[in-house]
């Protein structure tokens, strides 16, 4: 077994007297120094064109392998503390693949040796050293250097030959010198493709980078957004607090006026029995006076039990911030919502309702109020011109349904896969934020477990509110 060392090889002269004393003892067909040169220097202006490391590896595996007529030539790479085959030139390479590639640990067999060691070998017969690794192609003799470079291994040249004793100690110096001369240009080439992929993944990186900051900037708007109607919830709910307080002692008081014209028109009546001339007292006209007071005040507590009516139902309606879900009627959710949003219907918009009997489901009552006044006022809007909107509720074995109805122009069909979608508006600018859909879903399927369903054509949009089923006889509930 020869040895020689990666850092003698380098300062050898690569000189025609010496190429013609390497000539006549290698195993390289009968060529002229002078041709080997010129390879060698057509080889070397080569790798300095390939840009790519893996146009490198396979151009140095193919020009090793013909300038000095080699058997088999195979590059391994460094990785880790391992060796791969990366390369090859002969019978394990077909076209630019390497079949079959091994992985050898540092100083495993003989190419991990020359790794780890740093010193090139020959071996006169693979046979008899144990340190062989059978491959693919099983040589009779090998040779080995390694690519040095800043005192650590990178890889490896391994040359292997049909018959034993192939290769002289020129051989081995040359293709030390070659080594040495790969070595800075896979080097150059690694650091390229580092650079590459480091751009790449910075690029990916901002990609992504940039959707989160678009997605963080809908978010900030969403909640912005979530905000004001939490807010305006609140608004609202704190004035139905303050009108329901006057509300109440003006029935109070009033319901007190009309025991009092009562009592006056019984007292009236008392002092006509009584008083012998009451011609006077009863041309005044007194007793249809309390009567017409009387049927005034009636008609007034009934407006006002109207409105606190109303104040009742906004505060259930503006109830967005319950936590806990009960189980609730949502004929009486819509009734509530509708009592509310009630002057949206007017005009040319007309409302139609068929509500079946009680329909339960478990739910959080102020967001599903929310959820049906975002889709009543949907609905109207998209009746500029008027129309109807039909509202009805029915069951299946497993769904409490609500489904909306408009007869408008209908929703474009490139638009419907996107209705769902925060921010997506086919409004005006400043019309919409396109964020009302998008909250119905958000609320229905992730906050209910329930689906939203959409089906429009010209003439007829659909929306379809499936609510989990609750009996009445198997769950416990507070209304």
């Amino acid at each position: 077994m020869l040895q020689v060392s990666s850092r003698n090889a380098v300062l050898l002269p690569l000189n025609i007297a010496w190429l013609n004393e390497w000539y006549a003892c290698t195993m390289v067909e009968k060529t002229s120094a002078h041709q080997i040169l010129t390879s060698v220097n057509s080889f070397a202006r080569a790798m300095l064109d390939a840009a790519d490391l893996d146009d490198l590896l396979w151009l140095i595996a193919e020009n090793v392998g013909n300038t000095l007529g080699f058997d088999d030539c195979v590059i391994y790479l460094a990785e880790a503390g391992k060796l791969e085959q990366v390369a090859s030139y002969g019978v394990k390479a077909d076209g630019r693949e390497v079949l079959k590639p091994i992985v050898i640990e540092f100083g495993e067999g003989i190419v991990g040796t020359v790794a780890k060691t740093g010193i090139a070998e020959i071996v006169k017969s693979t046979r008899a050293d144990p340190r062989y690794i059978f491959d693919q192609f099983s040589g009779l003799s090998e040779m080995t250097v390694p690519l040095r470079y800043a005192d650590e291994t990178i890889g490896v040249f391994d040359i292997e030959a049909v018959i034993e004793d192939a290769f002289s100690q020129n051989d081995l110096i040359f293709l030390q010198t070659i080594a040495n001369i790969a070595t800075p240009r896979i080097i150059s080439a690694q650091y390229l493709r580092t650079i590459a992929s480091t751009q790449k993944s910075l690029q990916q990186s901002n990609k992504l980078l940039t959707a989160q900051v678009d997605t963080l900037e809908r978010n900030q708007q969403s909640l912005v957004q979530s905000a004001k109607m939490a807010s305006i919830g609140q608004l609202a709910s704190g004035i139905a607090h303050e009108i329901n307080t006057p509300l109440g002692f003006s029935l109070s008081n009033l319901q007190t006026a009309k025991g009092y014209i009562d009592e006056l028109v019984n007292m009236n009546a008392t002092l006509l029995r009584l008083i012998p001339d009451s011609n006077e007292i009863d041309r005044v006209g007194y007793k249809s006076l309390a009567a017409d007071f009387s049927e005034l005040l009636g008609e007034t507590i009934e407006g006002l039990n109207s409105a606190k009516d109303i104040v009742a139902d906004l505060r259930t309606v503006a109830r967005t911030h319950d936590v806990d879900s009960s189980v609730v009627d949502i004929n009486d959710c819509l009734q509530k919502t509708l009592s509310v949003y009630r002057n949206l219907f007017k005009d040319n918009v007309s409302l139609e309702t068929n509500l079946s009997h009680p329909v339960w489901a478990s739910g959080n009552p102020g967001k599903l109020n929310q959820v049906f006044a975002n889709m009543f006022i949907n609905a109207v809007q998209a009746l500029p011109d008027g129309g109807t909107v039909r509202v009805s509720t029915s069951t299946t074995d497993e769904w409490a349904l609500v489904t909306i109805e408009d007869d408008g122009e209908g929703i474009a069909e490139q638009d419907l896969p996107h209705v769902f979608t925060p921010f997506f508006t086919t409004k005006p600018i400043g019309k919409g934020t396109g964020l009302g859909l998008s909250i119905c879903y958000r609320i229905v399927v992730e906050e209910h477990d329930g689906e939203l369903l959409v089906d429009s054509s010209p003439g007829l949009t659909r929306f379809t509110v499936k609510l989990p089923l609750k009996h009445r006889d198997n769950v416990s509930f507070d209304v």
